[in-house]
């Protein structure tokens, strides 16, 4: 299998105050922006890039919707968003999963809160 980290350049993203871990080997690096919607787009739509892709960082609508503009353009075989826990009631910072067996329902969610999530990363993400 190939692996294909996308990132947003040699000095930011993946890692942590700018400084990126080691690429695994094996792996490769592909550098986009993703806020650059046509690039963005135009590098899913490359035939370099893996027709599966597990989506780690969409933090706005428009991030899901530039994948899906390349999907219409080049399907892709799976596409796999990993969202937040900040959907779910009192985010990371209040909400106590250690009584559950980790799974929360989808209906638990409350969509229509995104003003209460903390200003940081979680609170961010989709």
């Amino acid at each position: 299998r190939r692996v294909v980290i996308m990132s947003r350049g040699k000095t930011q993203g993946q890692g942590t105050n700018g400084r990126r871990p080691t690429t695994p080997a094996g792996a490769e690096m592909l550098l986009c922006d993703r806020d650059d919607e046509d690039a963005f787009v135009a590098a899913l739509c490359s035939p370099d890039c893996p027709r599966v892709i597990v989506d780690f960082t969409a933090m706005k609508p428009s991030q899901v919707q530039s994948v899906r503009r390349a999907h219409e353009k080049l399907p892709l075989a799976h596409y796999i968003f990993v969202s937040t826990n900040m959907a779910y009631p009192g985010g990371v910072e209040r909400m106590d999963v250690s009584a559950t067996d980790g799974r929360i329902a989808e209906k638990a969610a409350r969509l229509g809160s995104a003003s209460e999530a903390p200003c940081n990363y979680g609170g961010n993400k989709l």
